[in-house]
């Protein structure tokens, strides 16, 4: 018989090769099985991480193609992610479903940059749900450190310097309990504050 899972695992693997050497086309194609193999499994923490790099692997076609469609469908694949944690609870895992907020709400950053109060909301209740759900996960440093990363980005377009620093120093505590350290996120947030501090001098 078949093992699904194991197929699952080898798909995500091929998938985040090609997506590492830039070639959309297989990533695209491993990204698909790998939706295709964690439904024959019926695992459903396998089937959430695979419509997550579906989505992804539509965030880089949408950059080449510019079509609607495309743009459609990595919103699409992102809250079929979401929801199997809705549909099936405690057969997705808390980070599984944290992370597939916290790209949704990344994904509205990147395409919808006219901050409306919708807009606003909807990115805030996306990250705000993540990071509650990261309280029960250990080893999520880097995630929620992107969560208050954008947190703090609404906080600075909204003119409330103050609230943006605060969010800020958050993150590079949260970044500094992470083994081992992480220091490209790490470097990014102090240049972020260095840009934060020269708008309040």
């Amino acid at each position: 018989q078949k093992d699904y899972e194991i197929e699952f695992k080898l798909n995500y693997m091929l998938y985040s090769l090609y997506t590492n050497w830039n070639d959309l086309q297989k990533s695209m194609k491993y990204a698909e099985a790998s939706v295709a193999s964690a439904k024959a499994s019926n695992n459903k923490n396998y089937l959430s991480n695979a419509y997550s790099i579906l989505a992804v692997a539509h965030f880089y076609l949408y950059a080449k193609t510019n079509k609607k469609e495309d743009l459609a469908a990595i919103f699409k694949f992102s809250e079929e992610a979401e929801n199997l944690y809705q549909k099936f609870p405690g057969y997705v895992s808390n980070y599984t479903y944290a992370l597939a907020r916290n790209n949704i709400a990344n994904y509205y950053l990147s395409y919808y940059p006219k901050l409306t109060s919708d807009l606003v909301k909807k990115i805030e209740f996306n990250v705000n749900e993540s990071l509650s759900i990261l309280q029960k996960s250990s080893n999520s440093q880097s995630l929620q450190a992107g969560n208050f990363g954008m947190l703090s980005y609404l906080a600075q377009e909204a003119g409330d310097l103050d609230k943006s620093e605060a969010l800020l120093l958050e993150t590079n505590r949260i970044l500094q309990t992470e083994k081992p350290l992480y220091y490209p996120m790490l470097i990014k947030i102090t240049g972020d504050l260095a840009e934060l501090y020269k708008k309040k001098e």
